[in-house]
């Protein structure tokens, strides 16, 4: 599939989840616009790592992966921690998490209907305010959540998380040092998956219609530095134990006298 034609199918599919929220689309057209965007996905991620230079090693399993970038955010975490998943979903990483440390897990979501590890204590929230006092948690997780919302939305969430935070934040982003055109495209297909997967679960959650936190390295260093208790922003490459190269951890330190101020 060529360039231009990729580019019309985008279009075409974007306009289509910008009137999702019509009464007159269904769920079952919802769902067939999001595996078309999910196919397309999937098709231009492989194209933009044909010909890229990597150590060759044997394909991990999808459940390890999991297994694996829990491992790398748990570096992070100390046993006893009070640790909260903003965008739990499932429930699944603070349940994997469990796996390496003993912590006091707390999950929110918008939507809480597909909640799956019952063990996870979890609360539904409106996507903006997070229900707890200041500095209520060690550790804060946000694993593929800030690139869907618009810059605003995810900075004044990303505040939110400082707000209470004692010690740090671990975001898991896809994120590369630069995005090439295919990868462009694939962050384009995700973000329409997305919208018509998620875009009717909550009444409080609005799809963005672009791609603009799909951010670089360094637009992610750039980004985080300018929230307000945020001292320093590290960023992790996990491309070593995952199938695709753009999953990114990136950890933020969390400075509470500048949080309060």
């Amino acid at each position: 599939m060529d360039r231009p034609a990729l580019n019309t199918r985008a279009t075409e599919c974007g306009d289509s989840v910008r009137r999702l929220g019509q009464p007159r689309y269904s769920a079952r057209v919802r769902w067939l616009i999001g595996q078309l965007a999910w196919a397309l996905e999937k098709v231009t991620v492989l194209l933009a790592h044909l010909g890229g230079k990597r150590e060759k090693r044997k394909r991990r399993a999808t459940n390890l992966e999991f297994v694996l970038r829990a491992s790398r955010i748990a570096k992070r975490v100390e046993d006893a921690d009070a640790v909260l998943d903003v965008g739990c979903g499932a429930g699944r990483l603070l349940t994997e998490l469990t796996l390496f440390r003993e912590i006091r897990p707390f999950g929110v979501d918008v939507a809480l209907d597909r909640f799956a590890f019952r063990e996870i204590p979890a609360a539904r929230f409106d996507g903006r305010s997070l229900p707890f006092a200041a500095a209520s948690f060690d550790v804060t997780v946000c694993c593929y959540v800030l690139h869907h919302l618009t810059p605003q939305h995810a900075k004044e969430l990303l505040g939110e998380m400082v707000r209470v935070t004692r010690r740090r934040i671990v975001l898991l982003e896809d994120s590369l040092p630069r995005f090439d055109w295919f990868y462009r495209q694939r962050n384009r297909f995700h973000r329409i998956n997305a919208a018509a997967l998620y875009g009717g679960e909550s009444a409080t959650y609005r799809p963005p219609g672009d791609e603009a936190m799909f951010l670089t390295h360094d637009q992610w260093r750039a980004f985080a530095s300018d929230i307000a208790g945020v001292s320093r922003v590290a960023i992790e490459s996990l491309e070593d134990v995952t199938r695709w190269r753009h999953h990114t951890l990136i950890e933020l330190t969390v400075d509470r006298r500048a949080a309060q101020s």
